[in-house]
């Protein structure tokens, strides 16, 4: 996705004033459902401004890394809430396997520490109440976020992002040729005079920021599906601006 970043940031802007218009609606938030969904938008939004200042700082492979959490919040939520009677449950009870993990890791890191009898129990009995929901213990889904996106009909820029972002979360071989290739010069091989790994990827700090908006946008979206009966027309108009400025830069790329 080579989208300029002037664009980008038109991008931002118009989904910075949606967000606006969210916290100025009268809502009311009376069911779990919308206390899950307004939660994870508040959240979403303000890793959104994290993403935004990493990237204007240069700080590009970071503001990939944070844009992890925004298409994990927006795989999740649009997964939970294409059905949401049979999948809330499910959501919410993992809790109880979570407990259960982090219980025994902690009792293996830490032999040492003591933990009320009375609170492993309660951990122990919820998690062999449960469990059996849990084929695959470490999603609630039973689902990679990459099949969440896919399976909720996302472009697979979003998965691409996703994947992407990994290689900036923790050292690792692939981290390391990368730093390698974006710091060497090809034909020489030196290192150049301001090697700053930061710097050397602003195409990465670019995407970021793009799809760290767009997933917002499309969380802004639910919240209004949930909320209200219709969308506002302000968001369809948003909606048809965002896609012309995305669409229409694509376009121009191709044809070059």
């Amino acid at each position: 996705m080579l989208i300029p970043l002037a664009t980008i940031k038109k991008v931002v802007k118009k989904v910075e004033v949606l967000l606006k218009n969210v916290h100025s609606c009268p809502i009311m938030v009376d069911s779990l459902e919308k206390w899950t969904i307004f939660f994870v938008l508040e959240k979403s939004s303000t890793t959104l401004g994290a993403v935004k200042a990493l990237r204007k700082a240069d700080f590009n492979t970071d503001a990939m890394a944070l844009s992890r959490s925004i298409i994990e919040n927006l795989a999740n939520l649009t997964y939970l809430f294409d059905k949401p009677k049979e999948r809330l449950e499910l959501f919410l009870k993992y809790e109880y396997i979570e407990k259960y993990q982090a219980l025994s890791e902690f009792e293996s890191d830490f032999p040492a520490e003591a933990i009320a009898e009375e609170l492993k129990e309660e951990i122990y009995e919820n998690y062999h109440k449960y469990k059996n929901l849990f084929p695959n213990k470490f999603s609630w889904s039973g689902k990679s976020i990459v099949k969440m996106l896919s399976d909720c009909s996302f472009h697979s820029d979003f998965a691409m992002a996703y994947k992407m972002s990994s290689r900036y979360l923790h050292t690792s071989i692939g981290s390391l040729n990368n730093f390698i290739e974006s710091c060497h010069d090809s034909s020489s091989k030196k290192l150049p005079k301001e090697a700053d790994f930061q710097k050397l990827n602003r195409d990465d700090g670019d995407l970021a920021l793009l799809i760290s908006a767009l997933a917002v946008f499309n969380l802004v979206e639910l919240f209004f599906n949930i909320f209200f009966s219709e969308l506002p027309p302000y968001f369809l108009q948003a909606q048809e601006e965002i896609s012309v400025l995305v669409s229409g830069q694509q376009s121009e790329i191709k044809e070059n």
